[in-house]
């Protein structure tokens, strides 16, 4: 039987890196954080082009009134304010 002596000193080093470690998740946990909330805004960007691109087609077939037409201007408004609000989510879960 092997019986292992351990001092102080290595008692202190071994928690301090294990802190270390700690210290480095987190700055690995903010990293993601804040490529999360850059890559929401720009998925909120994209959605917001899209809508663009759905009512600038709607307006060129004409500019006379239509059901359809006003549910595809609905659809995207309804699309960007769910993009929003899912920013809007992230950003406050994150920043709080």
């Amino acid at each position: 039987m092997m019986m292992m002596m351990i001092d102080d000193d290595d008692q202190i080093l071994s928690r301090a890196r294990i802190n270390d470690d700690d210290e480095d998740d987190d700055d690995e946990d903010e990293d993601k954080d804040r490529m999360t909330m850059r890559m929401l805004l720009l998925l909120l960007m994209i959605i917001e082009l899209l809508n663009t691109a759905v009512e600038a087609v709607v307006d060129r077939i004409g500019n006379d009134y239509h059901e359809l037409s006003k549910q595809a201007k609905d659809v995207g408004s309804a699309a960007v304010f769910l993009g929003m609000v899912l920013v809007a989510l992230v950003w406050g879960l994150v920043l709080l």
